[in-house]
């Protein structure tokens, strides 16, 4: 009996897991030129929308930063959670 109900058990906890997850995705993108030194205030309002997004419940997932001309880059902020 004690064997029957460790058995159910266990493969409810590893059925728990089993459904696909949800997720949606969104991109956000920082362009800056690098010849320019960038203000504290700038940096300040990166972070006042990286904070305003991890409230939404966002994740970053990866950052992709590209050279668009000579001078300037453009990063790719990568975020995703799970879908309502």
């Amino acid at each position: 009996m004690i064997l029957v109900l460790a058995s159910l058990v266990f493969a409810g906890c590893c059925t728990m897991h089993s459904k696909t997850a949800q997720w949606e995705y969104k991109t956000v993108k920082f362009p800056f030129e690098v010849s320019s030194n960038m203000s504290k205030s700038e940096f300040q309002d990166y972070e006042d929308q990286l904070n305003q997004l991890g409230k939404e419940g966002w994740k970053l997932v990866t950052v992709n930063v590209q050279t668009s001309s000579g001078t300037s880059l453009e990063s790719y902020y990568v975020f995703e959670r799970p879908r309502h």
